[in-house]
C-alpha cells in the first residue's frame, strides 16, 4: 500500500503503523471525512506458503 491508494471509498494519507496482522493508515473519504482503518494482511496465504515451506523440509525428527 501506498500513499495515494484507494482502498473501497477511502484514500490513504498517512502509514500510521504496521503489525503482524496488518496496517494502520489515516484514509479521508471521498465526502473528506478522516478516518483511521486497519488493512488486514492475508494471513491465509501466509498459512499456506509457511506450509510449503514445511513440507519441503527433510529433517531427521
Amino acid at each position: 500500500m501506498r500513499e495515494g491508494d484507494i482502498i473501497d471509498q477511502y484514500i490513504l494519507q498517512e502509514k500510521l503503523g504496521e503489525g503482524a496482522y496488518g496496517e494502520i493508515w489515516k484514509a479521508q473519504t471521498d465526502t473528506h471525512i478522516t478516518k483511521t482503518i486497519k488493512i488486514a494482511k492475508n494471513s491465509m496465504e501466509k498459512l499456506i506458503q509457511q506450509a510449503q515451506i514445511n513440507k519441503e523440509l527433510d529433517h531427521e525428527n
